[in-house]
């Protein structure tokens, strides 16, 4: 009898073990099968509309092939961010969604016609383009942008200001440069204005009122991304 109870239970064992790998070879097939989601937010205003695009991370793998036959782990090879996009108003309802030609390589830039809807997809690949200015928040700028919305953007101290150089460590660095700031609107309701400020052979300036409810999608969205832009999501 125990000789039988033994052998029903090794036999569970071996078939839920077998079961386990079919799973997770099954969802790793899935995985790498799924179509690729975009997810865009959008502030339209009568001077501009501002897109939030999460960018993804990459991920490599890791380690040796793990334990009875399970697939090897993964690391965070590339942590995404958060794209911003200003789009200057072509007219009513009308924003242009191009980037200005000869944008820096490795750039997000769409190559699409202006239009009253944003662009549904984005290439890392630079493109001729028009007005359309583009910054990407890191994961810690992120942070301080949730760290400025929780004090209050009402406080003179929690105006918030990014600066980058996209040609940093190449030899066109300094050329241009790209200034973001969240400045409080002083209408006593909370918004601020969301301004991008670039310098160089063709400055630009656009700019969008955010209103206290828009910085809260805003934050919520930024809030939900960076555990998953790190990977962590991906230990429990």
């Amino acid at each position: 009898m125990m000789q039988a109870l033994v052998g029903r239970s090794f036999v569970l064992k071996r078939t839920s073990l077998a079961h386990i790998q079919r799973r997770v070879r099954s969802l790793a097939t899935t995985a790498e099968l799924a179509p690729r989601t975009f997810a865009h937010y959008v502030i339209y205003k009568g001077k501009g509309a501002l897109q939030l695009t999460p960018i993804a991370s990459t991920f490599t793998a890791a380690g040796g092939a793990g334990s009875a036959g399970l697939p090897a782990g993964q690391a965070v090879d590339r942590v995404g961010g958060v794209l911003l996009e200003f789009a200057p108003s072509k007219g009513d309802k009308v924003y242009d969604w191009q980037a200005r030609e000869g944008a820096p390589a490795g750039a997000l830039a769409c190559g699409c016609a202006a239009r009253t809807r944003p662009p549904r997809m984005h290439s890392h690949i630079s493109v001729a383009t028009q007005n359309k200015q583009t910054f990407s928040l890191s994961v810690n700028e992120l942070g301080d942008f949730l760290a400025a919305h929780a004090a209050g953007f009402s406080s003179s101290a929690s105006e918030l200001k990014f600066v980058h150089d996209p040609g940093v460590g190449t030899s066109t660095a300094r050329q241009v440069i790209k200034n973001l700031s969240f400045v409080d609107t002083k209408d006593g309701k909370g918004a601020v204005y969301a301004s991008i400020n670039v310098t160089g052979p063709e400055p630009a300036r656009v700019s969008v009122p955010v209103s206290a409810g828009e910085l809260e999608v805003m934050a919520a969205i930024f809030r939900f991304s960076i555990p998953r832009l790190l990977g962590v999501d991906r230990l429990f």
